[in-house]
């Protein structure tokens, strides 16, 4: 009998660390947490991105006063954008990101122009 109430513990809490694990993964609000705010490119430090907590943001060239409207949605490592050119037709990209530290993250864009990926990093103003 007490083997039997033992192995039944064991099984609940099996299943309540599954459950707990399939919350965090699903529950993430979005993962956009992390995000929100503006980062600066390290290797272009004239450029920005600005993440706001609905889903939206922008690219900024502070120094020639460009800039670019987004869409984005995060879930784990993986980061798609929907990119809104001025004069030109939206276009989708999906990236992986990953946040080094909370004011640090580094953005993997896809192959694009004949080149292959490129990681961009960026620190948190």
């Amino acid at each position: 009998m007490k083997k039997l109430r033992i192995q039944i513990l064991l099984v609940a809490a099996v299943i309540a660390v599954g459950l707990t694990l399939t919350t965090s993964c699903d529950d993430n609000m979005d993962e956009r947490w992390y995000l929100s705010g503006t980062w600066q490119c390290m290797q272009y430090p004239e450029e920005t991105l600005t993440f706001y907590m609905d889903g939206t943001g922008e690219w900024n060239n502070n120094y020639t006063g460009e800039y670019e409207d987004f869409t984005y949605y995060c879930q784990g490592d993986y980061l798609w954008f929907t990119w809104y050119p001025l004069y030109d037709r939206p276009y989708d990209e999906g990236c992986t990101i990953i946040a080094t530290n909370p004011n640090a993250i580094q953005i993997t864009y896809p192959p694009s122009n004949g080149y292959g990926p490129y990681t961009l990093y960026y620190s948190r103003l």
